[in-house]
């Protein structure tokens, strides 16, 4: 019976993993193909101490679609990024104009965007995946 609930818990992490991987990529795909910019402005950076061994460091910006709505978001970057981000500075943004609360910075968008290309190139089913992302989410 434990080994039962033990199989029980690890489908079901997976399948939850993979939701959201599935979520996040269809996401990214939208936005590298049909993303629409706006300059926003980083709003917050702060360094959040999250365990004693493992911080977060969070960037907040905040921007305006065409809709003439501001929307905000908090990600979290990496380390050796985080000193770019100043409080005020101008930034480029990308969003879904579906969903404006669908975004991402610009060159995040166009890293994957470079990515995609690169796996296009080098794949002969690159396209296929991506329309495969976009379908499952």
């Amino acid at each position: 019976m434990p080994g039962l609930i033990l199989i029980v818990l690890v489908v079901g992490l997976f399948w939850f993993t993979m939701r959201f991987v599935k979520r996040a990529a269809g996401r990214m795909a939208t936005l590298s193909t049909n993303g629409h910019k706006a300059k926003g402005r980083v709003s917050k950076v702060q360094k959040e101490r999250l365990s004693r061994t493992d911080n977060a460091n969070r960037v907040t910006y905040v921007f305006s679609a065409t809709d003439g709505i501001k929307y905000q978001r908090d990600i979290d970057v990496l380390p050796s990024e985080f000193s770019q981000y100043l409080e005020v500075q101008p930034i480029d943004i990308d969003y879904d104009p579906r969903n404006p609360e669908v975004n991402m910075l610009k060159n995040v968008v166009d890293k994957v965007g470079e990515a995609k290309g690169r796996s296009n190139q080098s794949m002969a089913h690159g396209a296929r995946f991506v329309e495969r992302i976009r379908r499952w989410t």
